[in-house]
């Protein structure tokens, strides 16, 4: 028998660490997708950090110990993304960009496939 909720939480323990490898190796891809300006070498950096290794990380995780408590927190880390995305389509009137919204469906779509893992 298929177990649906582990195939979905590996899913998204995967996309996250496709998204990270992204980040680490092609910041310029990484930047397009993000529509941010990568223009300096700090911002590389920062692509290559946070969208590169804190990326991998949150989906390696998970994915090697397959401890609920791991997938638990990448499932809390792209919904709180998800909602603060929201926020800032409200507050900043980012409403007006229409990728925010589909930003904000790619993260809580990845939090409801990793918390199928938790």
């Amino acid at each position: 028998m298929i177990d649906f909720p582990s195939m979905f939480a590996a899913l998204g323990a995967a996309i996250t660490i496709a998204m990270g490898l992204m980040g680490l190796l092609v910041p310029s891809a990484a930047s397009r997708l993000t529509g941010l300006t990568a223009g300096s070498k700090t911002a590389f950096a920062e692509f290559r950090g946070t969208f590169g290794g804190m990326f991998i990380a949150l989906g390696l995780v998970p994915l090697v110990t397959g401890d609920p408590a791991a997938y638990a927190v990448a499932a809390a880390a792209w919904l709180a993304s998800g909602l603060g995305r929201f926020a800032s389509i409200v507050w900043d009137r980012g409403h007006k960009e229409p990728r925010n919204f589909g930003a904000a469906l790619l993260e809580l779509v990845m939090g409801g496939l990793l918390t199928a893992g938790a």
